[in-house]
């Protein structure tokens, strides 16, 4: 039983984790594109359009 905890405890842990470094990687994305839009905005419109 004991062995049994423990490994629900890892995949428990794998899984937040996971969450953890996606919710991450998510922030950094929207840092970028947000970096990006503002790069992005005034005379490089044009070259968007």
């Amino acid at each position: 039983m004991a062995s049994f905890s423990a490994e629900a405890g890892r995949k428990q842990y794998i899984a937040f984790s996971w969450q953890a470094s996606k919710s991450q990687f998510l922030v950094d994305i929207g840092d970028i594109l947000k970096r990006f839009g503002l790069l992005s905005t005034g005379s490089e419109n044009a070259v968007w359009q």
